[in-house]
């Protein structure tokens, strides 16, 4: 199931370009977190130059389509019978802080994609670094998790991993505004 899940997100990687990237980069963020890591492998099974297509078909025998965008560098290289190696690295905490002092909920997304030499197999990553500004309706000191009301009143639960984040929980009260930033990642290597 984990590879139904990931079908979408390697869409999206896909095409932000990232199969024009560096074997390295085929390695989740992981840090010095514990972290939810799940990697899965597809193999092609066909690949449209023309479309820029590229059909897989994952180790449980769900098959599906990825379009490749006009940038990827790369994508003449993929074959049939090649296999795509998709690694997820699920949204570690990597800080919590007291926002500014005029800032107000919200959410901010910026992206980093991976890029390569050229002479590199295709492959990439793609590392997602969100911000969340939101007020604490809820502290759990024994559990190390916050909840969190953010934008449009969705409710984030948020645990923090690292001892700095537990200690910085002591800081905060329900009604506190907090700004958490995660990062969750996916790298994606074509093998021969």
């Amino acid at each position: 199931m984990i590879f139904k899940k990931m079908a979408s997100r390697l869409s999206m990687v896909a095409s932000a370009a990232v199969l024009s990237a560096t074997a390295a980069f085929a390695q989740p963020v992981a840090g010095d977190a514990a972290v939810d890591v799940s990697q899965v492998r597809a193999s092609v099974i066909a690949v449209d130059a023309e479309t820029r297509q590229v059909v897989l078909k994952g180790p449980e025998g769900a098959i599906f389509t990825v379009q490749a965008g006009p940038v990827i560098k790369k994508f003449d290289e993929i074959k049939v019978g090649d296999t795509i190696v998709v690694t997820h690295t699920d949204a570690v905490v990597v800080d919590i802080a007291k926002p500014e002092k005029d800032a107000g909920i919200g959410i901010e997304v910026a992206q980093a994609i991976g890029t390569a030499p050229e002479d590199g197999p295709p492959a990439g990553a793609v590392i997602d670094t969100i911000r969340l500004t939101g007020e604490i309706v809820r502290i759990d000191p024994d559990d190390a998790t916050l909840t969190i009301r953010g934008p449009e009143g969705r409710v984030y639960e948020v645990q923090a991993k690292k001892d700095e984040q537990k200690a910085k929980l002591k800081e905060l009260n329900v009604g506190d505004l907090v700004q958490v930033t995660f990062e969750q990642s996916v790298a994606v290597a074509v093998t021969k």
